[in-house]
């Protein structure tokens, strides 16, 4: 079996000179409008008139100036494991030549396929350069900070449902941005500074989970942590997203593991989470509307209509049997690129919510395989972060992450988990010392007293 030891983190004793705190701070901003990920628009809107007229790029740009900059300064050591660093330059590597190889065989692809992958892929491929920022953000700091942030960004979401009204715009002026899929038959999606319900959603999952583990850490302020999880689950509920429901499941499931399974047996077991819910996964994409219908419910309105996952399965298999129309379609892609016009039956919509899909008809069978090993090396190298800090913000990131087949079989977004990764790069301690801690978290602790007697 694959074992963290055979991918050493790459770590030196060279002292890196700390980062500037005005790019601390621009750092952190960027973080946080990418996060919230329709707050730097709605911000606009309320000051331009509904005009949406800074690109959100530029902020990607300054982020990458910034990066560069301090590339200079620092020196850039990647210090990943091996087989991170080598999954994410095959990667790479596939995203040119396969760009190159498409326009030369369709011609004229590169118009709509830059763009996707700027929106698809960029993220994912900042995380080695991302080292050159490590230790920008205290773990403890971001803690409070998200639980802080949550409060407004829960009570925008709890007076839209009450009042099943949007309250904010959700579309702007010319049609240059929107919050996609905002309304189920005649109830608003809560999706408060978000754009979806279901980016509202794994927000909060992922706040209710820090409360949880600085309670637990700590075995103090229960009624604060219950309190946010209470919050944090509701907003899930109000948001009206089912992949929210199943990846909140989820990630509740990962949690109570890395509380509980005793060290000796944590790494091996949670390294299989993906795996496990990558399975659970296809069996409800392909089984859960059989089960409805037995179940007499499919036809009912709400979150059980199993109307728009009718719609999935019908996307899913048109856009299948374009990828897989000849060999070289299944092997390098057909171009296919993502046209979502926030209608999923609208007429000039290439919408397909699944990832697997979306980048096997993009760019084939070979980019897909090595966008999931990239993805399964980001996974090893954050399961390893978690098990050397056992801090309340990386606990909850590998909670989150280790479910990400589950969320991305229903959306072909993957930046939430991009940022997730981001963030346990940019909170991660240069000085840290080599070998894995071996500290047990209180739930650990009680879990292996268990199985001695």
């Amino acid at each position: 079996m694959d074992t963290l030891a055979a991918s050493p983190i790459r770590r030196t004793d060279r002292r890196l000179s700390p980062v500037p705190t005005l790019l601390t701070l621009m750092l952190l901003a960027w973080w946080l409008l990418s996060f919230v990920d329709s707050a730097f628009q709605q911000a606009q809107m309320a000051v331009f008139a509904d005009n949406v007229i800074i690109p959100r790029w530029s902020l990607d740009a300054l982020m990458l100036c910034a990066l560069g900059w301090m590339v200079l300064q620092r020196g850039w050591q990647p210090q990943l494991p091996t087989a991170l660093l080598t999954a994410w330059a095959m990667f790479g590597a596939c995203l040119l030549v396969s760009a190159v190889f498409l326009e030369a065989r369709f011609g004229g692809v590169l118009d709509d396929l830059i763009p996707t992958y700027y929106r698809i892929y960029f993220l994912s491929l900042l995380l080695p350069l991302a080292t050159a920022l490590e230790g920008s953000f205290k773990p403890q700091r971001m803690e409070v900070l998200l639980m802080l942030v949550a409060l407004p960004l829960a009570g925008i979401g709890l007076d839209q449902y009450l009042k099943n009204d949007p309250v904010l715009p959700t579309v702007a002026n010319g049609n240059t941005w929107q919050v996609y899929a905002w309304k189920l038959e005649d109830q608003v999606r809560a999706f408060s500074l978000f754009n979806s319900g279901w980016s509202f959603g794994h927000f909060m999952i992922f706040v209710g989970l820090i409360a949880l583990y600085r309670s637990v850490q700590r075995r103090q302020h229960w009624l604060l942590a219950l309190a946010y999880l209470g919050i944090s689950a509701f907003c899930v509920y109000i948001c009206r997203t089912r992949t929210a429901y199943l990846v909140g499941g989820a990630a509740i499931v990962n949690a109570a593991l890395m509380l509980w399974v005793p060290p000796r047996h944590r790494e091996r077991l949670l390294a299989l989470l993906p795996m496990f819910w990558l399975f659970v996964a296809y069996m409800v994409a392909s089984g859960i509307k059989n089960v409805l219908h037995f179940l007499g419910i499919g036809g009912d309105g709400g979150v059980l209509n199993s109307a728009s996952l009718d719609a999935r399965h019908e996307s899913w298999a048109q856009y299948a049997e374009v990828w897989f129309h000849d060999w070289a379609n299944a092997l390098f892609g057909a171009a296919v690129t993502q046209k979502d016009s926030g209608q999923m039956f609208g007429e000039s919509t290439v919408l397909i919510d699944n990832a697997f899909i979306a980048i096997g008809a993009q760019i084939g069978l070979v980019g897909l395989l090595l966008w999931m090993f990239m993805f399964w090396r980001t996974w090893r190298f954050l399961l390893s972060e978690t098990l050397r800090r056992e801090d309340a913000l990386s606990l909850a990131i590998a909670s989150v992450w280790a479910a990400w087949p589950f969320s991305l079989m229903f959306n072909a977004s993957s930046v939430y988990y991009c940022l997730l990764a981001l963030l346990a790069v940019l909170s991660r301690s240069p000085q840290l010392p080599q070998p894995l801690r071996r500290r047990q978290t209180a739930g650990a602790q009680l879990g292996e007293q268990a199985l001695r007697h």
